[in-house]
């Protein structure tokens, strides 16, 4: 559920943000589709692997999302 009122960066970025952390955050749990079939490794290797990647990104979309956080709250302190 994107944002889409209007002009304003911060809540753009932050919606998006949002939104790619709820897809990996389902992702992870297993309710979107799993890996490639087209993938040939055993499909644990595949799972953990992906896992992984996901976490990281996950990890990554939060710190920008703080960043954008604390970058706005400055703004208006």
């Amino acid at each position: 559920m994107a944002y889409d009122g209007g002009e304003d960066p911060f809540m753009q970025r932050t919606s998006d943000l949002i939104e790619q952390l709820t897809t990996l955050h389902k992702q992870q749990v297993g309710t979107l589709s799993p890996a490639s079939s087209e993938d040939p490794r055993p499909l644990a290797t595949r799972e953990i692997d992906e896992y992984f990647h996901r976490s990281e990104r996950i990890i990554e979309l939060e710190r920008e999302l703080s960043l954008a956080l604390e970058e706005e709250r400055r703004k208006t302190v």
